[in-house]
């Protein structure tokens, strides 16, 4: 399980309490993406290349769990490293109905 946190400036560790530790406990692993969960302007970017690259050295299954920026980071890297292909391999069913713009109604990629 990977984890990128909200916008904490990396001040606290509150992912493993998320679903009430479900996924911090076995069979489980979690593994925190380090970013710099900031009011950077490349805070989310960076996030995308940590994400991109702790993707790319965990082998097999992978739950990633996101919250607030984190969760920008996650949808910036499907949207952006990811054809419609490779979204579907990394979630069965949302090749169909991801939006190709827009983080949601009315609001563009930035």
């Amino acid at each position: 399980v990977l984890t990128l946190t909200g916008l904490n400036f990396n001040l606290t560790r509150y992912m493993p309490r998320q679903f009430g530790g479900v996924f911090a406990r076995p069979p489980y692993v979690m593994r925190e993406v380090r970013y710099p969960a900031s009011l950077a302007s490349d805070s989310i970017s960076r996030g995308v290349a940590a994400l991109d690259a702790a993707l790319r050295a965990t082998p097999g299954p992978v739950i990633v769990l996101a919250h607030s920026q984190g969760a920008q980071v996650a949808s910036h890297w499907m949207r952006r490293r990811q054809s419609r292909s490779e979204r579907e391999r990394w979630c069965p069913g949302c090749g169909r109905r991801w939006p190709e713009r827009g983080l949601g109604r009315g609001v563009p990629d930035s």
